[in-house]
């Protein structure tokens, strides 16, 4: 999910109100690839970014400047993702990502939970791990986790360390909103405790193991990752 930060007026350098200037300027980050942030940049070079006198004749066009940004920019995104949606002004990006990763953090608690209720239970963990990536309950984000998991391979994805900033951020904006985010704040206290708790890049997803560990399971030989 990307931000495009829109405090300013893009415009396809053709618009008929830009009286031929050819001034651009166009705000693009996306932390995680900037290689894929600079094609971004790049395809948007032929966007450009009206003076502040021009945008002020503007402002009152803005939702029929916005649909023609939008027009202009269709190729480029079409080329890159098989889905695109126009989410609203800046910031829609960046709230959007974080209502995605509040679901990919907690949801990956509650799988850690609910494998420990299970081993506990007396279920085999390698058959627990493997009916529950069969079933429709676990997101397709996770799935590929499981078979990692099975193995107890935390080899980095998402890093832990990434999914603890973005927990944070995500409890931060509910903060300001006003919105009570209790099973968040619960997987951003286990993540933590993983995160202060080992020196070695993990991925998100050894919550599970921290899980495990306060459920007193222990790891044997032949389900741990050797090498």
């Amino acid at each position: 999910i990307f931000e495009i930060d829109s405090q300013e007026l893009l415009l396809p350098r053709q618009h008929a109100q830009l009286d031929g200037r050819e001034q651009f300027g166009v705000a693009f980050e996306e932390r995680s690839n900037p290689a894929l942030a600079q094609q971004f940049h790049d395809a948007f070079a032929r966007l450009i970014m009206p003076d502040h006198a021009q945008q002020a004749r503007l402002r009152a066009q803005r939702g029929r400047v916005a649909r023609h940004v939008r027009r202009a920019a269709k190729p480029i995104f079409q080329t890159i993702a098989k889905q695109y949606f126009l989410l609203g002004d800046s910031g829609s990006g960046t709230a959007m990502k974080l209502v995605v990763n509040t679901l990919l953090g907690v949801g990956m608690q509650a799988i850690a939970e609910a494998v420990a209720l299970g081993e506990k239970s007396g279920l085999d963990r390698e058959r627990l791990l493997e009916v529950l990536a069969k079933t429709a309950v676990i997101a397709p984000a996770h799935v590929g986790k499981l078979a990692r998991v099975a193995v107890n391979d935390y080899s980095p994805q998402f890093p832990l360390r990434l999914m603890n900033k973005d927990f944070d951020l995500i409890l931060k904006a509910a903060a300001r909103e006003h919105v009570p985010m209790p099973a968040t704040e619960a997987a951003f206290y286990v993540n933590s405790e993983e995160l202060t708790g080992n020196n070695n890049e993990k991925d998100f997803s050894a919550v599970l193991r921290r899980m495990e560990e306060v459920a007193g399971i222990e790891l044997t030989p032949s389900n741990t990752v050797t090498g």
